[in-house]
């Protein structure tokens, strides 16, 4: 199980968008601006596709259910990887666990 500060995030933590992104797709991305800290951030791919798919709260098993239902990709192995991008999500301001 992994970590992020003071939350532990399994496949059962609810997350969701963080309020004050502005976003565009652009081609096959998604361009971003955190207005908050002035960053860019560009998601193509299956990180594009966890994004369109967070358009509401879900849970993180919920998020790989439906990517394994467009990518070949095993559970546990999902499970993990989107664990791991999360938790960038999460210290780049971009999501957060939903309350």
């Amino acid at each position: 199980m992994e970590e992020t500060g003071m939350i532990e995030l399994t496949e059962t933590s609810v997350i969701e968008r963080t309020q004050g992104l502005m976003a565009s797709e652009l081609d096959d991305e998604i361009v971003m601006l955190n207005v908050q800290r002035g960053n860019y951030y560009g998601l193509s791919g299956v990180a594009k596709r966890i994004w369109e798919h967070l358009d509401s709260p879900k849970s993180i098993g919920d998020v790989c259910q439906l990517l394994q239902a467009e990518f070949e990709v095993e559970p546990a192995q999902c499970i993990k990887d989107v664990l791991g991008f999360v938790e960038q999500m999460i210290s780049e301001n971009m999501v957060r666990v939903a309350e």
